[in-house]
């Protein structure tokens, strides 16, 4: 830079001979700069923000591809495989879009193009966040009517990598769920808690797999099984069992649809899975709508609510965590395995309970803990 300084004094010398500039015209009488003159000088060669050019150009496309994801959404749903794929992260990419528009906001040189900018931006993701927040602000206090009967339910994928039936039994002793919905049930995993929890559970539906497609319903009140369903070259995706809960009838369905990763992708393709993923979500949906019994359909789903899947669902059933639940209510990934034996939070909400207009859910949360899974259990209160 031509000039020295020395790193135990707040003062710069010029070399001998050097002009100064008006930066450097505050010096004292021996040739000194002082403090001020220098950060003059830093002021003049750094101005603010001149370090961080990229960052704000990163910023800038980001906001234009979630802007662009989003019109994508509106337009075409998953309609595309790998769009579909990134509709399952809608919610995450419109809270982190629109901070990213708001950290550039002001930044810009034209006010009136950024805040432009940031309309857009909301008139297009408001329906991803700000209308999930004010709809749960005013959500109805559920009334408890006199002798109206409550179930506690938990759903829960066990990993069919899972070996820890210790601790998936240990889930359930600290849950005390009146009803359990398993998924990835095993035959070894079904063997296992068969012995663990059958004087807690006297009624029980077994469907094992050796796959991902293992299921299983349990419960304290009487249960007899009522359907059954797979799909021709794929593995089972839902098994029912009718409850009578002082003496009511309600129906109630294990879930695990297929998968967007697997072996079956190269006989659907990615498109083709998102397709039968939507199929078995309708034909759940008729279920419930022929046998018009009180319902409860929960499980591990495959989506999230930004794909339209969810939407068939809650055409004509209701999210219970849309109603009882706090915060996003993410499910997976708990863990890598089988692949890396690493703990992780959540950042997706993959596993649900929907259910029929008739029932009303009080309570939802996501169980934290160790199980051996790479989903965490999902338990919901609910009011019959």
């Amino acid at each position: 830079m031509g000039w020295k300084t020395s790193p135990w004094r707040n003062s710069t010398r010029l070399q001998e001979g050097e002009a100064a500039s008006p930066a450097r015209a505050v010096a004292e009488p021996d040739g000194e700069l002082t403090r001020a003159g220098f950060s003059a000088r830093l002021r003049e060669k750094c101005p603010p923000g001149a370090g961080l050019p990229l960052l704000g150009r990163l910023l800038d496309f980001y906001s234009v591809a979630v802007l662009a994801w989003a019109l994508a959404h509106r337009l075409w749903g998953d309609r595309w495989g790998l769009l579909g794929m990134v509709n399952a992260w809608g919610a995450w990419l419109a809270r982190t879009g629109l901070l990213a528009t708001a950290l550039r906001l002001g930044r810009r040189r034209s006010s009136l193009l950024s805040g432009g900018f940031l309309a857009v931006n909301l008139s297009l993701l408001a329906g991803y966040s700000v209308r999930e927040v004010l709809a749960r602000w005013g959500r109805p206090t559920p009334v408890v009517g006199p002798g109206q009967p409550s179930l506690r339910l938990m759903t829960f994928n066990l990993l069919k990598h899972n070996r820890d039936a210790d601790a998936i039994t240990h889930v359930v002793g600290e849950v005390d769920p009146d009803v359990v919905a398993f998924q990835e049930v095993t035959p070894w995993l079904a063997e296992q808690l068969e012995a663990r929890l059958t004087a807690r559970y006297p009624y029980r539906l077994w469907h094992p797999h050796s796959g991902s497609g293992g299921l299983a319903l349990l419960s304290r009140f009487p249960l007899e099984e009522t359907g059954y369903w797979t799909t021709p070259g794929v593995e089972p995706f839902a098994l029912r069992g009718t409850a009578t809960v002082d003496g009511r009838q309600l129906d109630i369905y294990a879930v695990h649809l297929i998968a967007p990763a697997g072996d079956h992708l190269q006989s659907t393709g990615l498109t083709g899975n998102f397709r039968l993923r939507e199929k078995q979500a309708a034909l759940l949906s008729a279920e419930v709508a022929e046998r018009a019994l009180p319902a409860i359909v929960m499980g591990d789903f495959n989506f999230t609510e930004t794909n339209d899947a969810y939407r068939l669902l809650t055409d004509t059933l209701v999210d219970a965590w849309k109603l009882a639940g706090q915060g996003y209510g993410a499910t997976w990934p708990c863990t890598l395995k089988p692949f890396l034996p690493f703990s992780l939070f959540p950042l997706l909400r993959l596993d649900y309970c929907f259910h029929t207009a008739s029932v009303v859910a009080v309570e939802a949360r996501v169980w934290r803990g160790a199980t051996g899974s790479d989903h965490a259990p999902l338990v919901v209160e609910v009011l019959l």
